[in-house]
């Protein structure tokens, strides 16, 4: 027997082998055939491996009545339904065409199992089932179409009896509502009530006031470096990240900070979002301080978590917002300073006559004097009588100045003698004018 097979062909090898093995004769007719030859006598449909035009033209050609057509995707159902339908027609079995039970009195024998049965022939037993029975519900019908039809799918009975007959909605859970009833109130007899004892009671601390609500107005020096809208914006940020901080991690970055930002730093991730924020850094970090930081501190911590330097009037708006007061600037890293001793000086006891007071020895102490190495000493020494034969070099340099000055001062008052060039023994008369302080002029003689 023929058995033509609507799929792709790589899909269906294993349908092929099967109804070949069985006896059959598997012919592949494609995923998508315009029209099935007239010697086919059974057609398997694969509806996951065809097209929707294979699948028209297979429903067409049952529907003509050319064929049993089986829709089927697995493998051992349709072999199954292929040799029911085989044996069927050879005559092994009572050849019913049709319903062999009566719908309507659901006598289900043994000749009511019909073996293989198209979309069309089951919908129109589930018409009849539901017309010759008003009174039967959802569920019995698709039981009674079940055992008529055993070897098809409930799911497949069950969308054909819901076509004909839609199942009962399902019934809502029953809510039981309880109605609170209020208990009578317990009726005391009235008694006097006893004194309460006197307690002095504690005054209650205040809540800390916001700093937002209570700060004083925005001063003038600081309008010229930011902006007291951008300011209150700045600072809410850091409250925003002081209060999602646990108490562990805001005490790890206040020690930090006060011990001069000094090591590695703590929660680096939370305090570098503030590279754009200094105010909200500087704000972050006295938040988190336990005691007054120093400006210095707060600066060396700015540089050490972003490489660059704060503005003093960044951390004083912080501490401003805050209404807090920068401690006075000490080292940054709270190094203790050596401590200075001095020894007190011993007094003599002073006598003070009968009508005289007593001299009141003074408080003070003195510092002891050095001592001296002697190599100090020689050094002095040299370098002393060096200045005094310098002071002696400035001295006759004093002396020989005033000597030149006082010998011009003569020349200058002293009369001048004109000495013609050919008078004889001029150089010896020369010489003794000069010796005389006199300005001696030679002239040439005119002949």
């Amino acid at each position: 027997m023929k058995v033509g097979i609507i799929s792709k062909e790589a899909h269906a090898k294993s349908h092929a082998a099967a109804l070949e093995e069985a006896g059959f004769l598997p012919v592949m007719l494609g995923s998508n055939p315009s029209e099935i030859p007239t010697t086919i006598p059974l057609v398997v449909c694969r509806t996951l491996s065809c097209a929707h035009g294979g699948m028209d033209t297979a429903l067409a050609w049952s529907r003509a009545g050319n064929g049993r057509l089986i829709v089927e995707n697995g493998v051992k159902v349709m072999l199954k339904k292929a040799l029911r339908h085989r044996s069927e027609v050879e005559g092994a079995r009572n050849p019913g065409t049709g319903f062999n039970a009566d719908p309507v009195s659901g006598d289900l024998s043994e000749n009511a199992h019909l073996s293989v049965v198209s979309y069309e022939d089951l919908l129109e037993a589930a018409q009849v089932l539901a017309d010759g029975r008003p009174d039967d519900t959802y569920e019995v019908l698709v039981e009674v179409l079940r055992r008529m039809y055993p070897d098809e799918e409930v799911s497949l009975l069950r969308s054909v009896v819901a076509s004909v007959r839609a199942p009962a909605p399902l019934p809502l859970p029953k809510v039981e509502q309880t109605v609170e009833v209020e208990p009578a109130p317990l009726l005391l007899p009235e008694l006097a009530p006893a004194p309460a004892p006197e307690v002095e009671a504690a005054p209650m601390p205040l809540p800390s006031p916001s700093p937002s609500t209570t700060k004083k107005p925005y001063p003038k020096r600081f309008a010229g470096s930011v902006a007291e809208s951008a300011v209150d914006a700045r600072m809410e940020k850091a409250w925003e990240v002081r209060d999602a901080l646990l108490d562990g991690q805001a005490a790890a970055i206040g020690k930090w900070a006060s011990k001069g930002a000094v090591g590695r730093v703590p929660h680096g991730d939370i305090l570098r979002k503030f590279d754009r924020n200094p105010v909200g850094f500087s704000g972050l970090i006295l938040l988190c301080a336990e005691k007054p930081l120093a400006l210095r501190d707060i600066q060396r911590a700015y540089t050490q978590v972003f490489d660059k330097s704060l503005f003093a009037r960044m951390v004083e708006i912080a501490a401003w917002w805050l209404g807090m007061e920068l401690s006075v600037a000490t080292n940054a890293i709270r190094r203790p300073k050596k401590p200075v001793t001095s020894e007190p000086v011993t007094s003599e006891p002073v006598t003070s006559e009968p009508n005289e007071e007593p001299s009141v020895p003074p408080t003070a102490t003195t510092p002891e004097a050095t001592p001296v190495s002697e190599n100090a000493l020689v050094v002095i020494k040299a370098l002393s009588a060096s200045l005094d034969a310098l002071l002696a070099k400035v001295a006759d340099m004093d002396k020989r100045v005033g000597d030149l000055t006082s010998r011009l001062d003569n020349m200058a008052q002293a009369p001048v003698v004109t000495v013609n060039s050919n008078t004889g023994s001029t150089g010896d008369a020369l010489a003794a004018l000069a010796a005389k302080g006199l300005e001696v002029v030679v002239r040439p003689s005119s002949r």
